[in-house]
Order: structure tokens, then sequence, then C-alpha cells
């Protein structure tokens, strides 16, 4: 999975995302992304992967930055 160092970081996600409560850090493969689950902790909050992130991870309570694109 290329391409996540490139936007793991949080000036990157400010550029696409509204982080209005700034930065996090925690794990999973939907990650980086914003929570956007109003009945979340971290509603707001831009996170960012301290683990391997994957094309194929998703969750409902948040909205994804992906640089996923298919290989020609």
């Amino acid at each position: 999975e290329e391409g996540f160092e490139f936007i793991n970081n949080c000036n990157c996600l400010k550029e696409h995302m509204d982080c209005k409560r700034g930065c996090g850090l925690e794990m999973g493969d939907d990650l980086p992304a914003l929570v956007v689950a109003k009945d979340n902790a971290n509603f707001q909050k831009c996170v960012l992967n301290v683990a391997r992130s994957k094309c194929s991870g998703k969750n409902l309570i948040t909205a994804r930055l992906c640089p996923c694109v298919l290989r020609q």
C-alpha cells in the first residue's frame, strides 16, 4: 500500500479536511482520516495512523483521505 507516507501527517490532513479539533494518533486500517461521528470523543479531529494503513480499510465514524490509485 503506497502513498500513505505522504498523507499521514497533520499538515496534509488540514489541507484537505476540516480538522477543527486538531490531530491525534491512533491505530486503524481506515486511517488517516477525519472523525465525523458526532457521538465519538474524537469528533472533528483528524487522526493519523501509527501503524501501516491499508486501502481496504473503512469505518462508519471516519471520512478517509486515501492515496490509493489503480496501477496501469
